[in-house]
């Protein structure tokens, strides 16, 4: 399946059980959000990451790309929800380039965007929400979306696009970029 030009495609469900182990998990290691070897610096003071593995050129390219030393503690858990939700995109062989963990506080916003550099031009870039409310809107084009926690989705980084948490709560995304390796796509 390629890049698709909509705005979200919505991938299935993702088990309350996996949804449930990932938060709790996530939960108990609420001081990756503040680590120097986990953290990754964007212009959106809102919003946190978590990285687990990252292109080692970015923004230059998305290959290659490496773990970070926290993935050992991680992979038996996400391991299996890329392999599922990258499966139902039908790429065949294909390989990660980002892995993380993103947080948008409360009241927090980030600003309309377009994911221009060369390493978002190829990757499918996939939500899978942990938690969120209703009042979490993804707009994209201006179209705005929410996306309920239970299910994966494949989001279209490359039209403009933001969020914006009108709530009192965290919304935490499972966040993955995934691309065919070269000559195995279906």
């Amino acid at each position: 399946m390629s890049r698709f030009d909509g705005h979200i495609r919505d991938l299935g469900e993702v088990a309350p059980a996996v949804i449930s182990s990932l938060s709790e998990k996530l939960s108990a290691s609420g001081h990756l959000w503040a680590s120097d070897t986990t953290r990754f610096m964007t212009s959106f003071p809102s919003a946190e990451h978590i990285v687990l593995k990252f292109p080692d050129n970015y923004p230059s390219s998305h290959t290659p790309a490496s773990y970070r030393r926290i993935w050992a503690e991680w992979e038996h858990l996400l391991s299996p929800v890329i392999a599922e939700v990258a499966g139902r995109l039908r790429l065949g062989a294909f390989e990660t380039s980002k892995i993380m963990f993103t947080r948008l506080n409360p009241g927090g916003r980030i600003p309309t965007h377009i994911d221009a550099n060369p390493s978002s031009a190829v990757p499918h870039k996939i939500h899978v929400p942990l938690t969120t409310h209703p009042q979490v809107i993804f707009h994209i084009e201006d179209v705005p979306h929410h996306l309920p926690v239970g299910r994966a989705y494949e989001v279209n980084n490359l039209l403009p696009h933001s969020v914006e948490n009108n709530s009192d709560t965290e919304r935490v995304h499972f966040i993955f970029d995934c691309f065919p390796v070269a000559g195995q796509a279906e």
